[in-house]
């Protein structure tokens, strides 16, 4: 392991302990997660960094629909990659799932409540 994937694993951490009051420090956390999901070259970075957007959906809740859209950006590519392992588009495969998920129930939920 090295001290990066360490630190993101103390993001993870800070997101799902936090939940909603991650929100102010996002922006601030974004140009490390992105670089770290086109890392193909190292998976065991870009692994975690897969996991760090599910963490981040969690906690945001609502919140995390802005995000949405770049996250899915780059796991698609990341899903085409030829570099990546299969463990690595599977953790994308959930990764994704969850946050599409949450996203859709809280569409529905805004649309059948509003």
């Amino acid at each position: 392991s090295t001290v990066l994937e360490d630190a993101f694993l103390v993001v993870g951490s800070l997101a799902a302990a936090l939940e909603a009051g991650f929100a102010p420090y996002i922006q601030a956390f974004l140009p490390f997660l992105y670089p770290a999901l086109k890392a193909h070259e190292d998976t065991q970075l870009c692994m975690v960094a897969v996991g760090i957007i599910g963490d981040i959906s969690r906690a945001l809740g609502d919140q995390s629909a802005q995000y949405a859209g770049a996250f899915m950006n780059v796991l698609l590519e990341n899903l085409q990659s030829n570099v990546l392992t299969c463990n690595v588009k599977i953790s994308i495969l959930s990764s994704s799932l969850q946050a599409w998920t949450y996203n859709q129930r809280s569409l529905f939920l805004l649309h059948v409540c509003c």
